[in-house]
């Protein structure tokens, strides 16, 4: 191994003595970390629900075209239905001239709306959530 370590940095190359190093860590890439805040309210009706919640962002990056999917599960874990909606988020202007109000900054949060039809209400037995987004 060199005597000599040399670290690139944002205003120039630095070189240190091996012997002073003690500890190296790899940054993990800065990134969106997106979660329900609190658990979304649920109004039934007789064909189908309507789902209310937030979704915010805690990570360090904006997260791009966020999406809630609700999915509806039967007691022996068959997935009875599924649905989505983006969230009412910030609008954003892209390089290619794409506008979206589905993106949410770091810090920031964003309400969402589905509406699910359901087939047999009765067969329901539980409902979990998954959060999709583009970088």
């Amino acid at each position: 191994q060199p005597d000599q370590l040399t670290v690139a940095t944002p205003i120039g190359r630095l070189v240190l003595d091996r012997k002073f190093v003690v500890k190296i860590d790899e940054n993990e890439p800065l990134a969106a970390h997106l979660e329900l805040a609190g658990e979304p309210v649920r109004t039934e009706y007789p064909d189908h629900e309507l789902i209310r919640g937030t979704v915010i962002n805690n990570g360090e990056r904006p997260a791009h075209f966020v999406r809630v999917i609700a999915n509806y599960w039967t007691a022996t874990t068959n997935l009875l239905v599924r649905d989505s909606s983006f969230v009412q988020g910030k609008e954003t202007t892209f390089d290619n001239g794409v506008i979206s109000d589905t993106s949410i900054d770091p810090g920031e949060q964003a309400a969402f709306i589905i509406e699910v039809a359901i087939p047999d209400p009765d067969q329901i037995s539980y409902r979990t959530y998954d959060i999709h987004w583009e970088p």
